[in-house]
C-alpha cells in the first residue's frame, strides 16, 4: 500500500507507533510515579507537582465515590484552564466517571441542553460561572454540584462563594478534598470499549451532539501527539504554553494530555491574554504554544513584538 503522505513527515516522526491499552488516568499515574517532583502546573505563579496533583486527584476520587458517583456516572466540568481543571478531569475518570466538558461562557439554555443530553449526575463548576447554572439546575438531573473558586488554587485566600441554602447536594471543592482520604475505588477498564469523555459538536449545522470518546481514543491522541514531537524527551520538564481551553478536544488532547504524558509543564492561561503571554514565553522558557490563527495573527501584528524574547519556542 503507498502511504504518499509521509513524505511530509517531520524528520524523526515515526511512520507507526504502539498505542498502549491503559486507562486515560494511568498517563498522569505514570508520569506522578516516574517524575513526582516536576512540575505539572503552573497557575498565576503557583505551582504543583505531578505527585501533589495526583494526590488529589485520588482523594477527589474517593469523595465523589462516597458521594455516590458510580463507574459509568456522567460527570460535568465547567471550568476554565485552571489547576482544578486536570484534578477534576483526572478525578473523575479515578471515580469511574465518564466527562462531559461544558464552555464556562456557555448561556443557561446550552448548559441544560448538555447536562441533560448527557445526563449528568454531578456537576463541577467554577463559582462566577454558578449564577446562570443556578437558573437551569431543577430542570436537570444534577444530584451534586461541587462548587470551586480561585481561593481554592491561592492559599490563605478567603473563600467568599456561599452554597443555596435549603438545597441538597452541594459541596464546596476545598472540603471536598480535605475531607476525603486518596484511596480511590477499584475499578474494572476495558480501555477500546470504555467511554472516557462525551464531547459535544459546536452544534454550527443543529443541536451540539456528543462524541463518545474511550479511554482508548485519548490514550491514542496523546501518544500520537507525542511522536509528532520526535526531540521531546520524556521527564526533561519542558514547558507547554495552554492557551487553548481543556474543554476543546485541540486544548484537551495537543495542551493537556499530550504535555502530561511526557511528565512536562503547563502554563495555564484561564483566557488568552497576550500581553501575559509575551511575557511567560520567555519567564518559563516556553518550548509549545500550541494555538489557532488568531492567536498567531494578533500577536504578529504587535508593534513591540520584538521586544520578547521568543527563541525558546
Amino acid at each position: 500500500m503507498e502511504k504518499p503522505w509521509l513524505k511530509f513527515y517531520e524528520p524523526g516522526v515515526p511512520e507507526n507507533i504502539e498505542i498502549p491499552e491503559i486507562p486515560l488516568f494511568q498517563l498522569l499515574e505514570d508520569s506522578a510515579k516516574d517524575f513526582p517532583d516536576n512540575t505539572l502546573g503552573v497557575f498565576l505563579g503557583q505551582e504543583k507537582t505531578y505527585k501533589q496533583v495526583l494526590e488529589e486527584v485520588n482523594r477527589l476520587a474517593t469523595a465523589l465515590n462516597k458521594m455516590g458517583i458510580k463507574q459509568g456516572d456522567v460527570v460535568g466540568l465547567m471550568l476554565g484552564n485552571m489547576p482544578q481543571f486536570i484534578t477534576a478531569f483526572f478525578g473523575a475518570l479515578r471515580a469511574g466517571a465518564i466527562l462531559t466538558l461544558i464552555n464556562p461562557l456557555y448561556q443557561a439554555p446550552e448548559v441544560k441542553f448538555q447536562l441533560n443530553d448527557s445526563g449528568a449526575k454531578a456537576l463541577i463548576i467554577i463559582d462566577i460561572m454558578h449564577d446562570g447554572y443556578a437558573k437551569i439546575r431543577d430542570e436537570t438531573k444534577v444530584q451534586y454540584t461541587i462548587v470551586t473558586t480561585m481561593a481554592d488554587a491561592f492559599p490563605g485566600m478567603q473563600v467568599s462563594f456561599k452554597p443555596p441554602e435549603g438545597i441538597k447536594g452541594y459541596h464546596m471543592w476545598g472540603e471536598l478534598l480535605e475531607s476525603a482520604e486518596p484511596k480511590p475505588p477499584k475499578l474494572k477498564i476495558t480501555p477500546k470499549d470504555t467511554p472516557a469523555v462525551l464531547l459535544y459538536t459546536g452544534g454550527t449545522t443543529g443541536v451540539p451532539k456528543g462524541a463518545i470518546l474511550t479511554h482508548y481514543n485519548l490514550v491514542a491522541n496523546a501518544y500520537q501527539c507525542n511522536s509528532w514531537i520526535p526531540f521531546a524527551e520524556r521527564g526533561a520538564g519542558d514547558t507547554t504554553l495552554a492557551v487553548i481551553p481543556f474543554f476543546h478536544s485541540f486544548g484537551l488532547t495537543v495542551c493537556m494530555l499530550n504535555t502530561i504524558t511526557l511528565a512536562d509543564r503547563l502554563i495555564l492561561h484561564p483566557r488568552p491574554d497576550l500581553d501575559q503571554i509575551l511575557r511567560d514565553i520567555p519567564r518559563y522558557n516556553v518550548a509549545f504554544f500550541p494555538g489557532v490563527p488568531t492567536i498567531y495573527s494578533s500577536l504578529l501584528q504587535r508593534d513591540d513584538l520584538d521586544q520578547y524574547d521568543l527563541k525558546s519556542m
